[in-house]
């Protein structure tokens, strides 16, 4: 299940201010069909697949960076911090 969102806005119009909104994406391969959202002229479905994810912690200022990735092959997320 996810929530529709026109964008991914993740700063907020003030400076030095992150948004906190929770974005949800469906998992499954080619779960995402963006046609709706695309120009007039393009017909059937448009379908994506969510393989990565860079989550930030901290502020603008500073703070610390955690990607979670799908493996191609295996289908399983792997998450990657350096901390």
């Amino acid at each position: 299940m996810y929530k529709n969102t026109s964008d991914l806005k993740r700063f907020s119009e003030a400076r030095w201010s992150k948004l906190t909104n929770i974005v949800e994406f469906p998992t499954k391969n080619r779960a995402l069909n963006l046609q709706p959202y695309a120009s007039e002229d393009i017909s059937g479905p448009i379908y994506y697949s969510l393989y990565g994810i860079s989550n930030h912690m901290g502020s603008t200022a500073g703070g610390h960076y955690v990607a979670v990735c799908k493996h191609p092959q295996t289908q399983q997320w792997n998450e990657f911090n350096d901390n």
